[in-house]
């Protein structure tokens, strides 16, 4: 009898990936995934530069947060990037790893309504092109910024 419980308990999970996931919290949704494995500088030093610098003036729409967020409340390792200029995109952006990434991009010339939550949904000519823009006006800029405020190196860099 413990057999047939062993057995229907092991086919369930096996069989029902989704459903394990979702009961324990994992989110089931992919992620654009856009790394920056040659970023040297350390994600407590860049969350902070976006969080103060980058974000100083931006106001977050509540339609912006929950787009990305069920909500509308970042974790806190999450930061969400706005860039003004053409094409105009919000970027959540993760310092939960070695190295930021990015996991959803929300741009209205890609998807007028949707977040973009899957890589395969961006061309390799996009992919391209978002990491250039994070690198030189997240990564580049976080740099600058140190360096001219004398911040100290141990602060900026990663060991």
């Amino acid at each position: 009898m413990k057999k047939h419980y062993l057995i229907i308990i092991i086919l369930f999970l096996t069989g029902c990936r989704g459903c394990v996931d979702n009961f324990y919290g994992v989110n089931p949704l992919g992620y654009v995934n856009i790394t920056f494995p040659d970023c040297k500088i350390q994600n407590e030093y860049l969350k902070s530069y976006v969080d103060t610098v980058i974000n100083r003036n931006v106001s977050i729409p509540d339609s912006i947060n929950f787009k990305f967020f069920e909500n509308g409340i970042p974790d806190i390792n999450e930061s969400i990037v706005h860039f003004a200029e053409e094409p105009v995109e919000w970027y959540v952006v993760s310092f939960d790893v070695s190295q930021p990434w990015i996991k959803f991009i929300y741009n209205r010339r890609l998807d007028s309504v949707n977040m973009i939550r899957e890589r395969k949904l961006l061309s390799e000519k996009d992919i391209l092109r978002i990491r250039r823009r994070f690198s030189n006006e997240v990564i580049k800029s976080a740099e600058v910024f140190g360096l001219s405020n004398h911040i100290p190196d141990s602060v900026i860099y990663r060991k």
